[in-house]
């Protein structure tokens, strides 16, 4: 599900980069939306637009649950839409010489890897998913609770630390640095790594560094259980074909998928974030290089953040993964997005060079088909009829 469509010829706005004013924005188009929901069978959403340095339109659409409608203030969770929030905080360490890109992480972690080629693993590696996971080969392992509980005989569901215990006995599946596996392993890594340097947990540090200069005070890392999350978040309305899961927790029975078949805290760094689509526009109107108003990174560090990597995996191609996002090529310019996926839980986000940003979210997955390309498709009809008005 982290397969991102190309070919954004539509991105032809003109936008001033900053930050969107909290005027309120004309609803976007209820049919199209809508009809996109109900083709792939997602109960609720929201869509949110920034053009011209303003939030042009902000809308909600179906159930957040039974009975109570999506607001755009309902939170969602927003899965790999995460990743990109890690990156930029990994590049604020970097920025302030407290860490460095070529680095290796594992000074940063606790435990002894069987395989010694976890000695070369360097933070620019787990940024751009070459670190040596692949998920394909072995597991993913933070959705792999029960899997690790049971060959430790210990706590459940497990924390990161104990997931890494697991994953160091292990081989590697390939050379650090020789080609792209996409690994949520490798970002949760990233959050033990900014925990390390900084001191803090990860999520006070994002909040404080990331999201407070951005003027965003609701996103925080979700909870497992629909009993502990916060009044406003949406509950999550996973396929039927992945409806029910054994339990990550003690006792082990059938439980829903969203609400205990997997644990959220070991992922917080690589999908563990809720927000509403207002909050991620504020997010990447200020990953934009440019000085006004001022970003959280600067144009040279998003250069770099967005460059190709060193191995040769995306040659040839119109799209590659650099740092936290997958970047391609427009006739504006450059573009970087990134989808997510969960189930219950599907996310998309996209910031062109121009300084559009557009974000969608809705809280069901389907479990086939490129619901990917559906939302890009949906967002090419509402940028062309913002850029109308």
């Amino acid at each position: 599900m982290h397969r991102i469509a190309v070919g954004l010829a539509l991105l032809a706005w003109s936008c001033a980069g900053a930050s969107p004013a909290p005027s309120p924005p004309p609803e976007p188009p209820v049919d199209e939306v809508t009809a996109l929901m109900e083709r792939w069978g997602l109960p609720g959403g929201q869509v949110a637009i920034a053009r011209d340095g303003r939030l042009r339109f902000s809308a909600a659409y179906g159930i957040a649950d039974e009975g109570r409608p999506v607001t755009t203030q309902t939170r969602f969770r927003i899965a790999s839409l995460s990743k990109p929030i890690t990156a930029v905080a990994v590049r604020l360490l970097i920025d302030e010489g407290r860490l460095s890109l070529d680095e290796p992480v594992l000074p940063h972690l606790a435990g002894a890897p069987a395989d010694p080629r976890w000695d070369d693993i360097t933070v620019r590696h787990l940024l751009e998913h070459s670190g040596g996971f692949d998920r394909h080969e072995s597991y993913d392992w933070t959705f792999e609770s029960n899997r690790v509980a049971k060959e430790l005989d210990g706590a459940r569901p497990p924390e990161l630390d104990a997931i890494l215990r697991v994953v160091m006995r292990r081989p590697l599946s390939f050379d650090p640095g020789s080609h792209y596996a996409y690994s949520n392993l490798g970002y949760s890594i990233l959050g033990a790594v900014i925990e390390d340097v900084t001191g803090q947990p990860y999520e006070a540090f994002v909040r404080d560094r990331v999201f407070a200069p951005a003027g965003i005070e609701r996103m925080e890392l979700g909870r497992t259980l629909p009993t502990d999350r916060p009044a406003d978040e949406a509950r999550y309305f996973p396929h039927p074909e992945e409806a029910v899961a054994r339990s990550v927790y003690p006792g082990g029975g059938e439980i829903a998928t969203p609400d205990g078949g997997f644990y959220l805290p070991p992922m917080a760094a690589h999908g563990g974030w809720i927000a509403c689509a207002e909050d991620l526009v504020r997010f990447l109107a200020r990953v934009d290089g440019r000085p006004e108003p001022p970003d959280l990174v600067s144009s040279a560090a998003l250069d770099e953040m967005l460059a190709p990597p060193r191995h040769r995996d995306w040659d040839g191609l119109d799209i590659h993964y650099g740092h936290g996002f997958f970047v391609t090529q427009t006739e504006q310019g450059r573009a970087w997005l990134h989808d997510g996926s969960k189930p219950g839980t599907s996310a998309f986000m996209m910031r062109a060079e121009d300084g559009t940003v557009m974000v969608a979210l809705f809280n069901g997955r389907p479990v086939e088909g490129d619901v990917s390309r559906d939302i890009e498709d949906l967002m090419r009809v509402l940028a062309a009829q913002s850029a109308q008005e």
